[in-house]
């Protein structure tokens, strides 16, 4: 319409002034450049849209006018005037404005739309989903070991989290094929309530939440039941943490040892839980992380502090923890797998440190699993510090390997400082123990630093010990089924003689008649009560059995 209005205006202005080609040229440039823009521009799906491919049309008048206002000034003349030409001179103008204004508004209309809100996107933004628009606010005034109030952000972060899941359908596998996106928390405190079933924030397949900068208090449930935790992580979900507590709002409903901060489920692979800067799991009546039937497991840079346990590494069994195998073709129970832990710190837990492979059934929720081989755990940069029971308990596992990792005050009630039950594979490389403080917090000293039981091989290469509080401290209670080599075992006088053992830095043996003494085929070298050397074809029954070898 305003095409037509510009046309009919400047065949008002005088053609003496206009050159009669001046219409054609206009219609055909006119013609082209529309085919062109609509050929390129995308299908119009509104009014709005549709209105801006047209942009064009207004565009090409705005430019003819101006080109008649040049021809315009120049068939004038010098000194030309009037009522006439001041008049065409209004009407120019006049379309020039008008057709300005229109290419403005065109190109503003053809603009690209803001990306709708879905997965991968919030506010055009791509891979940012906003949980504060969804009503999450970090506004909770209370700290650790202090509750305060403040505004219920579960069901805001948890919508954030349910708009970033994108799978291609509700089969098992589908995860594979995931478009899920990342949820970041801004800065600051907030409140989680805990609901009547399930955890409190259930993390869908592929999602990955970043709560690096946030806090999060976590409301215990009000009723007894083992299925609760803070944060569930599902397929290839991960966690970025900053700091995880209790509210304090609450005591748990029972004294069990089962109210963790994290689960990670059923999880094939690909789960991570990552800390670093200040990031803290601390104040749980149960783990800082379980994984429940996981099968690769991620756990780097987080404090973890003041909980019953640190890591517990659990079967899938009878449901009694909320979860029942689902994968088809598996078998009923689903066995935790590989776990890989790095620069993490284990301080201040009642109950142990690293526990695994545990059964998750009602009468076995941490009690030892003797019935899988296929757990394995790899320790690199981590300290245990402070802890009345097992730094590390681990049954089953094919494979046990650890490096620069340090043992300070732990040891179970006079027992280990890590137990080895049933494992295959064991090796501790590059290691630091100390128990400076051990003797002053009035619970036994532990008696060895491996307490074993059915374990074919353990490896000790670059250990060192000191400040023993208990001069008997022996480094192992060895089984005759186990095999050894130590090396480079440095202890400077805090071991006793034991199984093995090292003395003014070389290797030793304690050549007790019934343990650790020096088996050569069939042949057996001890040493009895007297000091003297004894030889038997055979093992011996008696500290003094065999012969004295001269």
């Amino acid at each position: 319409m305003l095409h037509a209005v510009v046309v009919w205006q400047l065949s008002r202005v005088y053609p003496a002034r206009i050159p009669g080609w001046f219409h054609a040229v206009w219609a055909g440039l006119l013609a082209t450049v529309a085919l062109v823009a609509i050929a390129r521009s995308p299908i119009p799906t509104d009014t709005t849209s549709a209105l801006g491919v047209l942009w064009v049309v207004p565009a090409v008048d705005l430019v003819m006018l101006l080109v008649a206002v040049a021809l315009h000034g120049e068939r004038a003349g010098p000194g030309a005037g009037g009522p006439d030409l001041d008049r065409d001179r209004r009407r120019l103008l006049l379309g020039v404005l008008a057709t300005g204004t229109a290419t403005a508004t065109g190109v503003l209309a053809a603009r690209p739309a803001p990306l709708a809100a879905g997965p991968g996107t919030e506010g055009g933004t791509p891979t940012v989903i906003d949980p504060v628009a969804r009503g999450a606010r970090a506004d909770y005034t209370g700290r650790l070991g202090s509750p305060g109030t403040g505004t219920d952000s579960r069901a805001g972060i948890q919508a954030a989290l349910d708009a970033a899941s994108d799978l291609s359908g509700t089969g098992y596998f589908d995860y594979v094929t995931r478009r899920s996106t990342t949820v970041t928390l801004a800065p600051g405190q907030y409140l989680i309530s805990a609901p009547d079933d399930d955890a409190s924030l259930v993390v869908p397949p592929g999602v990955v939440l970043d709560a690096a900068a946030a806090t999060l208090y976590f409301d215990y449930p009000s009723t007894a039941r083992a299925s609760w935790c803070g944060i569930r992580v599902g397929q290839a979900g991960q966690l970025r943490l900053g700091k995880l507590y209790p509210s304090d709002r609450s005591d748990p409903p029972d004294r069990e040892p089962v109210y963790d901060a994290v689960r990670l489920v059923q999880t094939d692979d690909n789960s991570r839980v990552i800390g670093y800067g200040d990031s803290v799991i601390g104040g749980w009546q149960g783990a800082a992380i379980r994984g429940v039937g996981a099968w690769l497991v991620y756990v780097q840079g987080l404090r973890i502090a003041d909980n019953a346990y640190g890591y517990v590494a659990s079967t899938t069994g009878d449901g009694t923890l909320g979860y029942e195998v689902t994968q088809v073709g598996r078998q009923d129970v689903r066995n935790h797998a590989d776990l890989r832990i790095q620069d993490c710190y284990f301080v201040n837990l009642t109950h142990g440190g690293i526990v695994g492979s545990v059964g998750g059934t009602a009468g076995a929720l941490v009690a030892a699993d003797h019935e899988s081989l296929n757990f394995t755990v790899s320790l690199s940069g981590c300290a245990f510090e402070n802890i009345p029971g097992y730094a590390l308990e681990l049954t089953s596992a094919m494979v046990v390997a650890t490096w620069d990792c340090a043992f300070e005050d732990v040891g179970a009630a006079g027992r280990g400082m890590i137990r080895l039950d049933n494992c295959r594979s064991a090796s501790f490389a590059s290691t630091r123990v100390n128990l400076a403080a051990v003797g002053d917090s009035g619970r036994p000293v532990p008696r060895w630093l491996f307490e074993v039981a059915t374990t074919e091989s353990l490896v000790v290469d670059g250990m060192h010990v000191f400040n023993a509080a208990d001069p008997a401290l022996q480094m192992a209670d060895a089984e005759p089924r186990t095999s050894w080599r130590v090396g480079n075992v440095g202890p400077r006088n805090a071991l006793a003689p034991g199984p093995v053992y090292a003395a003014n830095e070389a290797f030793a043996m304690s050549g007790g008649w019934d343990q650790g003494h020096l088996v050569l085929g069939t042949h057996h070298l001890w040493v009895d009560d007297a000091g003297a050397l004894r030889h038997r074809n055979g093992p011996p029954g008696s500290p003094t059995d065999g012969e004295v070898i001269a």
